[in-house]
């Protein structure tokens, strides 16, 4: 007798929630949103956004935009002697905010249209029902009965009604607590991560390989823990409170999450794995409570440099590009991409110590 076999996905139906773009850094070329536009035009998952959580994430877009040109600016401002730096030319040419946010902007828009993305109307979501949820602080409101939710209780009133008149359930991603916190609902299965999604829906694809590759990938595993520990130790380091240098990082301790299979072929794949580690970072930095200023000439008369040792600890998705043989364990390679910045903290206040 021939069992069928059980699908990992419970439906190709999914929902991304603004969160989950905002964690992606709304980066549409990146591996796993490449991934989402083939599985979707191959017909093996379905992409589904509301209006509001379109307006939302265009909303979140222009702000991130601001945010970075203020940042920019504020960079300029200070750094405004390397004007004088060839090679750091660009960073001091004008820099138009709006057609930044254009750009963007229109990356969203192709990802909506290569993706086939359903966006649903709230024309006929039941207002009534969300209100019922705000006083009663139900989900996604919660004890606080935070006004800032509606966006979601509207999104999650019309994708319920949706799954309803289609007789179907749906995927959520976001690991938005409010979110999270539907795992009571028959319909809408959150789920914290996009990688997560697409790694069933790869799956249930090619069953087969994904199997020998997380094989491959269990039996390589102090391979895939050095690859992520030197690529993190190559990453940029800066300080924030205080003038300094990180000279060399230090992993003292990592945890890897479950792997998911974002891209697979007959000898290669792109895995992304969460990392929770921490490291101690060797930092120099010029001690101005020891200093002496001149208030007349404005500048630094006599300040000494310090060395400390700082104990820190980060959360982040790592992505890895294995080559494999599927006869020869010991075939596996493995190399790492991070592509973050991370910041150290020299002297931390009393709450950061807690």
């Amino acid at each position: 007798m021939v069992f069928k076999q059980v699908p990992n996905l419970e439906t190709k139906n999914v929902f991304i929630d603004t969160e989950a773009f905002e964690a992606s850094n709304f980066n549409f070329q990146s591996t796993v949103f490449k991934e989402l536009v083939r599985l979707s035009q191959a017909a093996l998952v379905s992409v589904v956004l509301t209006t509001v959580t379109e307006s939302e994430i265009l909303a979140h877009i222009e702000q991130r935009v601001h945010d970075a040109f203020l940042a920019l600016e504020k960079f300029r401002s200070k750094g405004r002697m390397l004007k004088n730096v060839n090679a750091l030319d660009p960073l001091f040419q004008n820099f138009d905010e709006q057609k930044a946010f254009a750009e963007v902007r229109e990356k969203f828009e192709k990802f909506l249209a290569e993706a086939d993305v359903t966006i649903l109307d709230l024309d006929n979501t039941d207002a009534d029902s969300i209100f019922k949820k705000y006083f009663d602080k139900k989900p996604p409101f919660g004890d606080a009965k935070k006004k800032y939710e509606f966006p979601d209780a509207f999104a999650q009133e019309a994708l319920s009604d949706w799954c309803a008149e289609n007789k179907s359930k749906m995927y959520v991603v976001s690991a938005d607590p409010d979110w999270q916190s539907l795992k009571g609902n028959k319909a809408l299965i959150p789920i914290a991560k996009l990688q997560e999604f697409v790694g069933l829906a790869v799956k249930d694809e090619a069953e087969e390989l994904t199997n020998a590759v997380l094989r491959q990938y269990r039996a390589n595993l102090a391979k895939v823990e050095t690859a992520i520990k030197e690529e993190f130790a190559n990453c940029g380091f800066y300080t924030e409170d205080v003038d300094g240098d990180v000279n060399e990082v230090t992993v003292t301790r990592l945890q890897l999450g479950d792997p998911q299979i974002l891209e697979i072929d007959d000898v290669s794949a792109t895995i992304s794995v969460s990392v929770d580690l921490d490291y101690t970072a060797d930092v120099s930095y010029e001690d101005d409570d020891e200093g002496i200023w001149d208030s007349e000439d404005h500048r630094w008369l006599y300040r000494p440099t310090k060395h400390e040792e700082a104990e820190e600890s980060e959360s982040f998705d790592a992505e890895l590009t294995v080559h494999f043989d599927p006869e020869n364990d010991q075939a596996f390679d493995v190399s790492c991409s991070i592509g973050k910045e991370f910041s150290v903290t020299v002297q931390p206040t009393d709450y950061e110590l807690k």
